[in-house]
Parts: structure tokens; sequence; C-alpha cells
């Protein structure tokens, strides 16, 4: 059975994939494709199919010599799920068509390839009358292929929840090179819920694919559900004295039960990173936490919702009143986008940081887990005092409106590393014991596998063995990803 490493410039058409773009192993442009947010691969190969008939013959090819084909988009996974360790890396850049958005029954729809940048997609949906809410982290990049094979959500989770909540409809193709299409037809989706990571076993046939992290199928073509309108917005970023007042406050919301778009906390650590976007105001230095709400009115005007916040904030900040005129309330898009940047700073920090102590054998660990926003507060009081101790440089930010904090530590050693690895599988524990779960929005990849033993029962596990089986008997797609081989 000839192996992917023999595939050469010299004999592709002997040895490898009928694919008129492949790029082989020693091949300086390999670099671009070995890496995602958080490690490196090596590919023996990368293809870019030119059209969906060299793709079905890409993976043909990888199931017929039992060779392990990851597919990938803009490689801004945070688990590893796009990188390949050896084996063939399929890259989809040239599947970036818009095919057609519309309105049909009173629901707006758009169907895409899976190459469609996020953001790009979002746009363009605008200038149709449309809107899609679903804006993860990485949107500027990511390709919306990824964010259904991760179920991304992103800070507007908190009132319009995950990627699958917005997915009508997938086309795919199976290991064996057959096509398919799973639809929900005019069914709702399941309920809104954060991930647990590993496979959707509820739901129908279509959410078993999204959130499945490229490990059954490749996906070619998918129809989103889109809202008939474009809601006006605003955001403020809300200064507080404490970390627990700023979670408190955060709390006190969730128990009225409003929900705004998003309510994202962001602490000190947080603030500082901020504070190098050149967007970031002059803060003085009692600050300690902020909050960054958004919200929304689709028919009448934002004036009596921000005037219903700042009551809010107002009361909360009665004994800070300097703290309550530092408060930024950005309605026009150069301010929105100025605040964006600036909730956005924070991870691009972070990603440069981590490839400077990558070099000196630390780096990243970063926690996905969630809890029940009944149980966030008392959660960040105990995750708090676990990581002051460490004196490792540590930030707890993010959508704790939804109890889901972004919990990262800056290692600068291996063992510091390995230290804090033992911490965040605990604090995984404890949130899968108090109802949440373990990976709420980037899923298992290659490096999380040790959570999803946290988080379901071995029969749950054997259940999705089976699907994987049933889509993948060769175990040759997402290789690595969420199961172990």
């Amino acid at each position: 059975m000839p192996m992917i490493s023999s595939i050469s410039p010299n004999n592709p058409a002997e040895t490898g994939p009928r694919c008129r773009d492949i790029i082989y192993k020693g091949d300086p442009r390999v670099e671009t494709y070995k890496r995602d947010a958080v490690m490196a691969g090596d590919p023996d190969a990368v293809v870019r199919p030119r059209d969906m008939q060299e793709v079905i013959e890409v993976v043909k090819w990888c199931n017929g010599n039992g060779t392990p084909l990851t597919v990938c988009g803009a490689r801004t996974s945070m688990t590893g799920s796009s990188v390949a360790e050896g084996g063939i890396l399929l890259a989809t850049d040239r599947f970036n068509k818009i095919i057609d958005i519309g309105e049909k029954e009173g629901r707006g729809y758009a169907i895409v390839e899976p190459a469609v940048i996020a953001k790009d997609f979002q746009r363009i949906v605008e200038e149709k009358g449309l809107h899609y809410p679903v804006a993860p982290t990485s949107c500027d990049n990511a390709f919306v292929g990824g964010t259904v094979a991760t179920n991304a959500t992103g800070e507007d989770f908190y009132k319009y929840g995950p990627t699958r909540s917005f997915v009508r409809e997938v086309s795919f193709i199976k290991a064996d090179g057959t096509t398919g299409t799973f639809s929900r037809g005019s069914s709702a989706p399941p309920a809104a819920i954060k991930g647990h990571g590993g496979y959707f076993l509820e739901g129908f046939e279509i959410d078993r694919l999204i959130g499945s992290e490229g490990t059954l199928a490749v996906i070619t073509r998918i129809v989103f559900d889109l809202l008939p309108k474009i809601p006006k917005i605003f955001v403020m970023l809300v200064p507080f004295p404490s970390h627990i007042e700023a979670l408190s406050f955060i709390d006190e919301t969730n128990k009225n039960n409003y929900r705004p778009r998003a309510i994202e906390y962001i602490d000190t650590f947080a603030i500082s990173l901020m504070k190098t976007c050149d967007a970031c105001p002059k803060f003085t230095d009692d600050i300690k936490a902020c909050l960054y709400i958004k919200d929304e009115s689709f028919d009448g005007p934002l004036e009596p919702i921000i005037e219903k916040w700042f009551e809010l904030i107002s009361k909360a900040l009665e004994k800070y009143p300097h703290l309550l005129e530092q408060t930024i309330i950005a309605v026009t898009d150069k301010e929105k986008e100025n605040l964006h940047a600036l909730r956005h700073q924070i991870p691009q920090v972070i990603s440069e940081t981590n490839e400077k102590i990558e070099k000196a054998g630390g780096g990243k660990v970063s926690g996905d887990w969630w809890v029940p926003k009944d149980k966030m507060l008392v959660t960040m009081k105990k995750t708090y005092e676990e990581a002051l101790p460490l004196n490792i440089d540590f930030t707890m930010y993010g959508h704790l409106g939804d109890g889901h904090p972004h919990t990262t530590y800056l290692c600068r050693t291996s063992e510091e590393k390995a230290k804090v690895k033992e911490l965040v599988k605990l604090q995984s524990r404890r949130a899968a014991e108090l109802g949440g779960g373990v990976a709420g929005e980037h899923g298992i990849g290659k490096i999380k596998h040790d959570l999803l033993k946290i988080q379901y029962p071995s029969d749950v596990i054997a259940k999705m063995k089976e699907l994987k089986q049933k889509f993948d008997p060769k175990w040759i797609l997402g290789r690595g990803n969420i199961l172990d081989l």
C-alpha cells in the first residue's frame, strides 16, 4: 500500500491523488498550512482542489490507500483540529463562492461554499437587507465552513445561540467519495446550548456533522438561515472597581432574565492587553474590570434601551461616579469598530505572546469550560482563588454572561504548562459536575481528548465511535480530532 510520503513532483500521477495543485513536503509554501492558533503539524502534502470533482478524487484516493486526510480552512482553530500530523492536508481556499442570498416563505437564506470568510459573509448579507448574527472572535479570518465544523459561537451567542441554530442544510463528501445532503427541512434546530465537545447525538442527521471537526465528512455547501431585518446596534464599555462587582452585575442581569445581544467580561490582565491598542482610552488605574455590553433594536430607536442600561449601570456604580464618567457608549459604525478592536486586541496579544514563550518551552494553556449561569459567580471566585497563587500571568475574559470564561494561562516553562494543564482539567471536571461543559465553543481537536472522558460516560463515547465508524470506516478523516484511533 503506497504511503503519502512516496508522493513526489516527479511521479505524482503514479503515487498521489489526481489534483492539479499539490504542494509537496519540502516546498516552503507548505509552511503556510502547518499550524493553527495553538499547534504546528507536518503534512506530507497539501492539496488545493480547483473543483469538487478533484475533492472527490482526493478523498477516494486517501480512502483507498488508508492515508489520513485533514480538511483545513483558515486555520483559526484553537485545538489543532485543522492541523495535519502527516498525511494529506486538503485546503478549501478556492471554494469561496456565495451561490445565492434571498428570502423564501418569510425566512432569509444564503447558500454558500465553505471558504467564504465569516466577516465578508455578514457584510454581503447585510447589503441584501438581511442579517447573520453569529460572529466568532476570529470572524475576520475564519471560513464559514470552519464555523460549521466547530459549531462556533462568539460574543452574540448570549442572545442568538451557536452556528447550529442557523444551519438549515449541509452538503458533503463522505470518506468513500460518495456525496450527500442533510437538511432539517422546515423543522426548528435544537435548543441553543453551549457546546460539550464530541458529536451531537440528538436532533437530526445534519446535527451530527455540525461540530464534528472534519471527522465525518468534507463539507462542500451550506444553507444558512438569516434574520429578515438588520438591527440597530450599540455597544458599551463599562469600567468597574473590582472583578467581583463586574461579575455581580452580570449575575444580576441574568437573574432579571433580560438578554442583551452580548455581555462580555474583561479582567485586569485583559485590560492591560487592551491598552496596547491605539484605540484604547486612558482609563484610570483603579479600573480593575470592564464589561462589554451589546444590545439592539429592530424596530424602535436605540435611545430608550441605552437609557435603561445607563440607569442600571449608574446604580451599580453609585459609589464610583468617576468610573461612570469613563463609560463609553458606541453608536456610530466607527465608534463600534473601535470598541470591537479593543475587545479583539486581547486574543491577538495572547497569540503573539504565545509564539514568544513557546520558544522557551512554555506556551499558553486555555480552558474552554462553562457552567450554568446561576453557578457563574461562585465558580469564578473559586477559579481566581486557584489561579492567583500560581505566580503565572493569566486572564479570564469573554462570555461570562453565559458562564463561559476564556481562562488563559501564559506559562513560561514546560513545568508550568504541565501544572496548569492539571488545573484546567480539574476546573473542567468541576464545570461538568455543575451541569456545564468542557468545550464551550472550540471543540476537542487533537489536544483535549482527555476532556471527553470527563464530559461523557463510556457508553456515550462508544456511541460516538460507532458514528465515526459508520461515516468513516477507515478513520482517515480528521485523524486525531475528537477521538483516539
